[in-house]
């Protein structure tokens, strides 16, 4: 029976798209939505109950953006409506006037000045000035609540200047201390820890923090099935194996291999993916992901990573869980002058993190990529790191460490 073509954009690998299904990030959602729920508490005062600043992090490829176009959402369709400012870190600049002009567009502050919404009505310890130009970050923050709840998401945080970052989270914390229905969400990769510090202030203490890890198996399932299901196509019990041990739950890696199933199907005019399409869809993900690694040792072997990385991804393989971040140092430490440092540039790149509870890897398959690529020195240091993991292990569970 002839059946329409399933659309090729149904998966968007890479393009910050929204992915036609949000699998696997139902405790992040709660948590934000718990974070929402209180700016519309109210103290004896007719405050807002203070909400935290929300920090979402992980390596690229993970799925923050996707997240963070949910929870536009979610406030834009919120009873009350918020008011929302999505803006990207890598568009702020350094120039304050620039930042407060991306939080609150000239026609908002005009909309808010026409309105009569003057800061002392509001009474919330600052002042708007009389006309729309002009404006500072806490100025632009302020004109968000003037008429009721507001959101402001910060995408790729981890790019925004010291000084700037500084004043949207000092506003952000004096609007809320003064009782401001406001949520700021900053989200980035690994880095915006250390841009966080660079603040000078304990904002990332402070802030509710929420990793972005890999999806679990189930939850990578669905991300595939069941937008191929709304079109009445659907990958075989083994295939759908095949898919998981290639994706190994990387959110980018999913959409890839979605986008070359759904060419597959197409092409042979079925909407079952049975073994042999997904084992002609898998070159060609390969033939990508192959590029997408070779990129990713490139800039590996630029800062000299290759061996503390396959050292560091040794321990953590030999630890069999996610040794805690000094550990991995030690492991780092004879192949590196500065393995804090060199710590610093992997976590930039995604090739390892702590998500709070240990190191784990950004992508498995990538470390292995980097591993093998660098031949018998980065063999060698990979098998010194793991016995050294193996080491931690056994004392770990020794009786006199417990």
């Amino acid at each position: 029976m002839a059946h329409s073509p399933i659309p090729l954009s149904l998966f968007q690998p890479g393009e910050g798209a929204f992915p036609p299904e949000l699998a696997g990030r139902s405790l992040e959602q709660d948590a934000l939505q718990d974070e929402a729920a209180a700016l519309h508490e109210r103290d004896a005062d007719g405050k807002a109950r203070i909400s935290r600043n929300v920090i979402i992090y992980g390596p690229r490829g993970n799925g923050k953006t996707a997240l963070l176009l949910w929870l536009k959402k979610f406030a834009q369709g919120a009873p009350r409506g918020w008011r929302v400012a999505h803006l990207s870190g890598g568009d702020v600049g350094d120039e304050e006037e620039r930042a407060a002009d991306a939080l609150a567009p000239e026609t908002w502050r005009h909309q808010v000045l026409k309105g009569g919404w003057g800061a002392p009505a509001l009474g919330f310890g600052l002042t708007l000035p009389a006309k729309a130009t002009g404006w500072t970050v806490p100025q632009a923050m302020l004109s968000l609540v003037s008429g009721g709840p507001a959101l402001v998401i910060v995408d790729e945080a981890h790019m925004l200047q010291p000084g700037i970052f500084r004043k949207f989270l000092d506003a952000s914390q004096k609007l809320r201390g003064d009782g401001a229905p406001l949520l700021l969400v900053v989200a980035g990769t690994p880095d915006i820890e250390d841009a966080l510090r660079r603040t000078k202030a304990s904002h990332w203490e402070r802030g509710l923090r929420l990793p972005l890890r890999r999806l679990a198996l189930e939850a990578a399932q669905d991300a595939l099935q069941k937008p191929l299901l709304r079109h009445n196509a659907k990958i075989g019990t083994e295939g759908m194996a095949i898919v998981m041990r290639l994706a190994l739950g990387y959110p980018f890696f999913l959409q890839l291999l979605g986008r070359h199933l759904v060419a597959h199907m197409n092409d042979a005019g079925t909407l079952l993916a049975d073994d042999q399409l997904v084992l002609n869809a898998a070159r060609d993900f390969q033939a990508d992901q192959e590029e997408f690694y070779a990129t990713r040792r490139t800039e590996v072997g630029e800062i000299g990573g290759a061996l503390p990385a396959a050292a560091a991804w040794g321990a953590t393989a030999g630890f069999q869980g996610k040794p805690s971040l000094e550990r991995v140092i030690q492991a780092m430490e004879p192949l590196c002058g500065d393995p804090w440092a060199m710590w610093g540039q992997l976590r930039r790149l995604g090739i390892l993190w702590s998500t709070g509870q240990g190191v784990e890897a950004g992508i498995p398959s990538l470390l292995d990529s980097i591993v093998r690529a660098s031949g018998a020195p980065a063999a060698d240091a990979y098998e010194k790191g793991r016995a050294m993991g193996a080491e931690w292990m056994q004392w770990d569970s020794s009786p006199a460490s417990s």
